[in-house]
């Protein structure tokens, strides 16, 4: 499972008691020390690390140019032609993309950026000397961290207005980094990601030939390098669109196993959509039929995220993926899910 903790205190100083204990710790819930900076260190499970200008801070997760350099990034220069020197929040987000956690010292403290993606969690907490950041509160919880002070206020916003998102959570000590977000802990929550100011002075699509290819381009691209950390792949392929794009996009690399999922309602059966998706791809496809019944309502799929927001419905779907990775020795799991949102599915006309 990939996971990170990083835990922050003023630079120049010694790290808290509470900082040092936790940091001995660490190891034993089976988080390897990924990087160590002024007023920082960073642990982490089955995580890329990325160094930017030495020691100016480091990336945690998967990083890749918006121009031709195919692959992850390993390492980071310090000076940028056309760049400020040490301006790295902007050199990141205006050269490249992913899914990752960058930790920067931007005007003398630790400042935490994160991908606009959102494709990894970032909750942060702690008190006026320390801050941690991470990606689940499994970690923070184990090591003593937390109060445990449930906001009640928030409960009934999230139940009226779901998918208005906010920094707020379940516990009052624990907030969200929003995407596009700079958060330290002097100067607060700064979004810096603009989609118009990244835009401007790029060309546009001149007819809807050029368009077509551009975003077939873009989803190749980002499917095929977000895949290329990870040698074995298993990938839902439902027979729809979202996920058949997806399969598409992976068809010529090895290693990827498909596996198909249904229930005993007829409704959920698209095998012969799946079927007809693998054998033109050349995809080895694995049948799942789930005809169990119910589920647990007492047990979230994700017990460790600080916002309720999966639903329990989820659980034994995510369990058939999960054993079929297991059982093939798959390093990552892909599907079509979050596919609505590219293709502007909107469930009202707000």
């Amino acid at each position: 499972m990939e996971r990170y903790l990083a835990l922050i205190w003023p630079i120049g100083e010694q790290p808290p008691d509470s900082v040092k204990a936790a940091a001995r710790a660490a190891p034993s819930l089976g988080l390897e020390q990924l990087a160590e900076r002024r007023g920082l260190v960073v642990f982490g499970e089955q995580l890329r690390q990325t160094s930017i200008g030495g020691d100016q801070g480091v990336v945690i997760g998967d990083l890749f140019s918006r121009n031709d350099i195919q692959g992850r990034i390993e390492d980071l220069p310090l000076h940028w032609p056309g760049e400020a020197d040490g301006d790295f929040v902007q050199i990141l987000l205006r050269r490249f993309w992913g899914r990752y956690e960058a930790f920067l010292e931007v005007e003398g403290e630790v400042a935490v950026l994160r991908d606009p993606s959102s494709a990894l969690p970032c909750y942060r907490g702690g008190e006026d000397s320390w801050a941690f950041v991470a990606s689940d509160l499994s970690a923070p919880a184990a090591l003593g961290l937390l109060d445990w002070t449930i906001d009640w206020t928030f409960l009934p916003h999230l139940l009226a207005y779901d998918r208005r998102r906010s920094r707020r959570t379940g516990l009052a000590e624990v907030s969200e980094i929003l995407p596009g977000t700079v958060w330290s802990r002097k100067g607060g929550d700064r979004l810096e990601w603009n989609l118009g100011r990244l835009l401007a002075g790029k060309d546009r699509a001149r007819s809807p030939e050029m368009a077509r290819h551009a975003l077939r381009e873009a989803v190749e691209h980002c499917v095929r390098e977000l895949a290329s950390p990870f040698q074995r792949l298993s990938l839902s392929v439902s027979g729809g669109l979202d996920s058949s794009i997806v399969a598409a996009c992976l068809s010529e690399r090895d290693g990827v196993r498909a596996i198909n999922y249904r229930t005993s309602d007829p409704e959920s059966d698209e095998r012969a959509y799946a079927g007809a998706v693998a054998e033109g791809l050349g995809l080895r496809l694995a049948l799942h039929l789930d005809d169990s019944e119910g589920f647990d309502l007492e047990r979230t799929p994700a017990p460790w995220l600080p916002r309720p927001g999966r639903h329990g419905v989820f659980q034994k779907l995510d369990a058939a993926f999960e054993d079929h990775a297991r059982r093939h020795h798959c390093h990552a799991f892909m599907g079509g899910t979050g596919g609505d949102s590219v293709f502007y599915y909107s469930r009202t006309a707000a």
